[in-house]
Order: structure tokens, then sequence, then C-alpha cells
């Protein structure tokens, strides 16, 4: 026993055995072993489990199983005493306090209300492995879509390139340089396109317009198209008859009326 006992000794205890006790208990296995109990032994007590069930969460990396066996320990030690019912309200509302995530805690709380830790823990593991396929799925989906894009977008490069692969084509030309010409220069003939209309539309406005408003017009004197009554060609003619009258009707003496009778007064 002692030859199994003092090799495993290490720190604090194997520096009181082999420094402070005396020689002769290294040779009495029992004595030793109540030294070493006196010493360093941890006395237990109800408080001090109730002081670790407190205190007590769950650690990174632990289980929810795990974590609520040791309440269950821990709480058996210190209320051995209380009722069932008691027993499961204090286990489940501390199961729910030392939850790592407060998702879980929510859910599990508000939408379940669990009667004992028992069914929290089912509650709790079920809803973690339901966001875990849901994560994976909705991971598998956009994966698959991106390999989708990946491969179209390959395809797409690979046409380009075996579309400009051409003898004599200058390798510095890439595809989308090229597209990019192509859109420059159409652009450029469609604003040159429209500013040849604009400056036509200008001319055109600049330019007075000739209209010919004679071609339906009636003169009231010969009843004919294409005159006003006061450039009548037949109202000249009129008017030379009416001077040619006017000439053969005037008085003798050309001054006036005839003169009067000699001998009569006026």
């Amino acid at each position: 026993m002692l030859d199994q006992l003092l090799p495993r000794l290490e720190g604090l205890a194997a520096q009181f055995v082999f420094s402070q006790l005396s020689p002769n208990l290294l040779n009495d296995y029992q004595s030793l072993v109540q030294e070493l109990d006196s010493r360093f032994r941890v006395i237990e007590t109800p408080r001090s489990f109730a002081s670790k069930f407190s205190r007590r969460s769950q650690r990174h990396g632990e289980t929810l199983e795990e974590y609520a066996a040791e309440l269950k320990q821990l709480y058996d030690k210190a209320h051995g005493w209380r009722d069932r019912r008691t027993r499961d309200e204090d286990l489940v509302r501390k199961f729910l306090d030392g939850l790592s995530g407060d998702d879980v805690k929510f859910e599990v709380e508000f939408n379940k209300e669990p009667r004992n830790i028992d069914e929290a823990v089912y509650f709790a593991v079920n809803l973690i492995e339901i966001r875990g396929s849901n994560r994976a799925e909705r991971r598998n989906r956009y994966n698959a879509r991106r390999t989708e894009h990946d491969d179209y977008d390959s395809t797409v490069a690979d046409e380009e390139e075996n579309t400009f692969a051409i003898k004599g084509a200058d390798p510095n030309t890439t595809p989308s340089r090229v597209k990019n010409e192509d859109e420059s220069n159409s652009e450029a003939s469609t604003i040159k396109e429209l500013l040849a209309r604009i400056e036509k539309l200008e001319a055109e406005r600049n330019t007075p317009q000739k209209r010919n408003f004679k071609k339906d017009v009636t003169c009231f004197r010969c009843q004919q198209k294409g005159h006003y009554a006061r450039e009548c060609p037949n109202q000249e003619q009129k008017n030379a008859f009416n001077r040619t009258a006017d000439e053969k009707q005037k008085p003798l003496n050309g001054k006036g009326p005839a003169l009067a009778a000699k001998g009569r007064s006026m």
C-alpha cells in the first residue's frame, strides 16, 4: 500500500509528507492516511453544496445532459429534505438560468413550460437539433446556388475566350474590353445622330417659311382664284375705260361750264 501511495504524492501533499512528518510515519500506512486526511481533506456540508449549486452554470463544451446531472447531484446534497414539487421547480429554474444560449432559454421557458428538469433537457436538445439541421440545410442550398453560379460564370468565360481566340487577335484584348469598346462606339454614334437632328430642327426653325396664302383666295370682282380684288387685272382695264369716258365728257373750253349769253346779266 505504501509503495503505491508514496510515489503518487505531488505538490503540497508530497512536501508535507517528506518534509514535515517524522520518518516513522512513512512506514505506517494508516497513520499516514490519517495525517493526510486531517491536513488536506475538504469537509463538504449542505451549505457548501448549496453554494456550488447556486453558482453552477453550463460550461463551454458541456452537454445539456451532463449539466443537468450535476445539478441534480448538487441539489440533492444541499436540499435533500425538500419535497418533489419544490425540487422540480428549483431544478428547472436553475437549469434555464445557467444555459449558455439565451434564445434556447427563452423558447423552452415561455413556449414549452417544462414541468421538471428532464422535460427541460428534452425540449432544449430537440430545439438545438432542429436549428442545427435548418442551418445545415440553408448552408447546403447556399453552396449549391453558389456552385451553379460559378459553373455558369466559368462556362460563359470559356465561351468568350473561345470566341476571341482568333488568329492575329491582340493578346491584351479581353472580351470585357471589346464589349466596353462596342458600347462606347454605339453611344458615340447615337449622340452624333441626335446632334445632327437638333441642328436640322434649329435650321428649319430659323428659316422663314413662305406660305402661299393666295392659292385659295377668290377675287370678288372677277370671281377668279389666286388674287385679291385690289390686284384684279380686270379692275385696271375698267379704270382705263373710265378715264377715257371722262375725257370725252369734258367742256369745250376746258375750264368749266359754258359762258352765259351776251346781253343777259347773270
